[in-house]
């Protein structure tokens, strides 16, 4: 019988998902957040902290020949039915990841993707490799009700692509709008 260190060592660690903030502004039709209430923990933002000592023990497991985190390891993902963007210490998650010299993607709903954190995307191209939008429509009244938003956002939705498409331009195929959207 092996003990899960040993599995560990054959199968290393080669990418995690990271959930710093729990909470979504959307309301999606093909989301479990539109139909099932989301807990008020993850309102809560991780504590830099806890992300750094995270951080800190994957740098340093990944070092140890017998480590269970693969030596190549360097991407995190943030996303899991929330809205990272909404995330209060998302600069020093980037500085942090940084720091570690990890890499991420951004997967958002596209409502939060505003001038001040595309900009702030703009900075780290280093951390940021990756950014995907879920957008489940573009009329906007059929995104309104696909979204769960005001359909008054929506305008402000195409201002920030519009932006965003020009300023992450050094992206190119990583710049991604997913369209989860029927007929």
């Amino acid at each position: 019988m092996f003990t899960v260190r040993e599995k560990l060592r054959k199968n290393k660690i080669q990418k995690m998902q990271l959930d710093p903030f729990g909470f979504c502004n959307a309301k999606c039709w093909f989301c479990p957040v539109r139909y099932i209430p989301q807990p008020e923990e993850g309102g809560g933002n991780m504590s830099l902290d806890l992300m750094e000592k995270i951080f800190h023990d994957l740098s340093e497991e990944k070092k140890r020949p017998d480590g269970v985190v693969d030596p190549r390891f360097n991407f995190f993902t943030t996303a899991l039915y929330n809205e990272v963007l909404l995330y209060k210490h998302i600069k020093e998650m980037f500085d942090l990841a940084r720091k570690y010299k990890f890499t991420t993607y951004v997967l958002s709903n596209g409502v939060s993707l505003h001038k001040h954190n595309i900009d702030l995307i703009a900075e780290y191209p280093d951390v940021v490799t990756h950014v995907g939008l879920n957008i489940p429509a573009f009329e906007k009244d059929l995104w309104a009700k696909r979204a769960g938003f005001a359909p008054e956002q929506f305008d402000r939705l195409m201002s920030n692509l519009e932006y965003a498409t020009k300023r992450l331009a050094y992206m190119k195929n990583e710049f991604q709008i997913h369209v989860n959207g029927l007929n």
